[in-house]
């Protein structure tokens, strides 16, 4: 059983898609999953209600304040195999506690200079609450729209790389190109996954198995 959060700074970071795409590649091995969805946007809970029966079930659960989150996580945690937290930008106090609840931690970033430095910023309040913590818990940045032919591109990864390393926190080595397929399947109440997008599918499974192995890494 694991708490996986999705977690930055930044709105408009492939945060929510990110959680779909966990939480797709786990139910789809025949895993209960779980998500609980803290941001006010409520992206997640629109997309549960729009979710085919067909398709294998994933639950959704929307908790904003973090007492209610306090008090619900560890049910949720031994009733799931998976339990996927999309969490609010931002870095009030909700952040802080969901970062203390997990085991794992996916900070999503687009390629852009606004991410670069959300990432940053974020990765100042990770140091903060591990520091109280007392221990690290793991921590991994994956990247979307990325394409390695792009110099710029290619920057940006060595920069996040060389953040990563300051604050002891990973880089995913799978990432997402920029396809339709992401955006269409969500409005689907789908997943790149469960769409018909042959690379997209591909890229989706990359990323599952890399979280799963960094998982076991740490049972």
């Amino acid at each position: 059983m694991a708490i996986i959060s999705s977690i930055t700074s930044k709105g408009g970071s492939n945060k929510s898609g990110t959680t779909l795409l966990l939480a797709t590649y786990f139910a789809g091995k025949g895993k209960k999953v779980c998500i609980i969805d803290t941001d006010v946007n409520g992206s997640v809970a629109r997309w549960s209600g729009l979710r085919s029966e067909d398709l294998p079930e994933i639950t959704v659960v929307s908790m904003m304040d973090p007492k209610q989150l306090q008090r619900n996580i560890n049910k949720l945690h031994d009733d799931y195999d998976y339990v996927i937290i999309d969490t609010s930008p931002g870095l009030a106090q909700k952040s802080s506690y969901t970062m203390l609840y997990s085991d794992l931690l996916i900070i999503p970033a687009l390629v852009s200079g606004f991410d670069l430095w959300s990432v940053e910023q974020f990765l100042e309040r990770y140091d903060e609450v591990m520091n109280v913590k007392g221990e690290r818990i793991p921590a991994y940045v994956f990247l979307s729209m990325y394409n390695p032919r792009i110099n710029l591109h290619k920057e940006f990864l060595e920069a996040i790389k060389e953040m990563g390393e300051e604050y002891e926190v990973g880089v995913l080595k799978s990432k997402l190109a920029y396809r339709n397929a992401y955006k269409i399947s969500t409005v689907q109440g789908m997943s790149a996954l469960e769409w018909n997008d042959p690379k997209a599918i591909k890229e989706t499974e990359e990323f599952g198995k890399e979280v799963e192995k960094i998982l076991k890494a740490y049972e």
